[in-house]
């Protein structure tokens, strides 16, 4: 996970139509910050897009009791769009792998505008999730049909995530 923190300082390339600013509940921080570094880096080398961490960002990512969550790992829930949350079940806070898997699905919904799943089983548009998935072809196309991505990078399956 330390090589995320590396490409987060990477500049990003692309404009994007809607905020693209995440931040973690303040109450989650410690658990979560591995996992935000992990999965905004590797959007961002994905899409090249100008994903970042902000204090006033636009979409709240943050933990919730399993009991909570319908039997759900994750949901992407809100007003709108352009103002996102972002919940992962508590159970999954010890395992940052698992969290970065889990928040990279639900950023797609966020990145794509769409509850959808459209992909094939591996990529973040699929309906499931595990640490071997990857950004496929399929998570791009539905990411970039709505912003304005400045590359189109896959994560190629035999090859582990780069951060």
């Amino acid at each position: 996970m330390g090589a995320c923190v590396a490409l987060l300082s990477a500049p990003a390339i692309a404009s994007a139509p809607q905020s693209l600013t995440f931040f973690r509940y303040a109450g989650d921080a410690h658990e979560l910050q591995d996992a935000l570094d992990c999965a905004i880096a590797r959007w961002r080398q994905a899409t090249c897009l100008p994903i970042d961490i902000s204090y006033a960002a636009a979409h709240l990512v943050r933990l919730k009791p399993a009991d909570q969550m319908n039997g759900k790992a994750a949901n992407t829930g809100g007003a709108s769009w352009n103002a996102a949350r972002i919940t992962i079940a508590d159970t999954f806070a010890q395992s940052p792998e698992w969290m970065c898997s889990l928040l990279m699905h639900e950023m797609r919904h966020v990145l794509a505008r769409d509850n959808g799943h459209p992909g094939q089983l591996g990529s973040f548009s699929y309906p499931t999730t595990g640490t071997g998935s990857k950004i496929t072809t399929d998570d791009l196309e539905s990411v970039c049909e709505k912003q304005t991505c400045g590359c189109q990078v896959p994560e190629t399956a035999g090859q582990p995530p780069t951060p």
